[in-house]
């Protein structure tokens, strides 16, 4: 009876030793299958990011390129153009670029027609006529200057004030006059008829 009891207890804890064997390895193989999986996402970002890092050094040598090819027409756009700068009705300057003109005046007439197709000036109005005597810029627009003329007081006073700012950007204009084909513009209730110095009072 004691050897049969004894023999019972030994496989008992022989079992147990087993089991508790088996139990260990499998959350072993479990750390070591976690850890496989950390390292290979961890790699397959580490090689993304390669990847990536390459084709944005292939993007950039070949922009550069192209910037390099470009650089001999961009004198010659240099040439062919000037930059000048317009007041648009937010008040903000913008450089922009128009065709070299023999007189100051042609630059005028480009930054006044860049000025139009900017948001907040008369839609569909063009630019008909400038003259440039003494210190005083006369600018005569299509009637659309008038017809498409905003109703917001703000708006209007915007716009005259654009024109005029713009063209004391010029250091040969100190006032400007405005008209229009159609007659004078107004602001609120007083008519534009005279010319208009940079930050005129009437622009408040």
């Amino acid at each position: 009876m004691r050897k049969r009891a004894l023999l019972a207890v030994v496989m008992i804890l022989v079992a147990s030793l087993a089991l508790t064997g088996c139990v260990q390895k499998s959350e072993f193989d479990k750390t070591v299958a976690d850890l496989n999986a950390k390292i290979k996402a961890e790699t397959d970002k580490v090689t993304k990011a390669n990847a990536d890092l390459t084709k944005a050094k292939a993007d950039l040598d070949a922009a550069n390129k192209q910037i390099a090819a470009l650089q001999p027409l961009q004198a010659i756009v240099n040439s062919l153009t000037k930059e000048v700068t317009i007041i648009g009705t937010d008040g903000k300057a913008t450089k922009v670029r128009v065709t070299v003109e023999d007189k100051v005046e042609g630059l005028m007439v480009n930054a006044i027609n860049a000025l139009l197709k900017t948001t907040g000036m008369p839609t569909g109005a063009k630019l008909e006529k400038l003259t440039l005597k003494a210190d005083q810029a006369t600018v005569v627009f299509s009637k659309e200057f008038k017809t498409a003329w905003p109703t917001d007081v703000a708006k209007q006073k915007a716009a005259v004030k654009a024109v005029v700012n713009t063209l004391c950007e010029f250091p040969e204009v100190k006032k400007v006059l405005i008209q229009t084909v159609a007659g004078y513009v107004k602001i609120d209730k007083t008519t534009v008829s005279k010319a208009l110095v940079k930050d005129d009072p009437l622009f408040k």
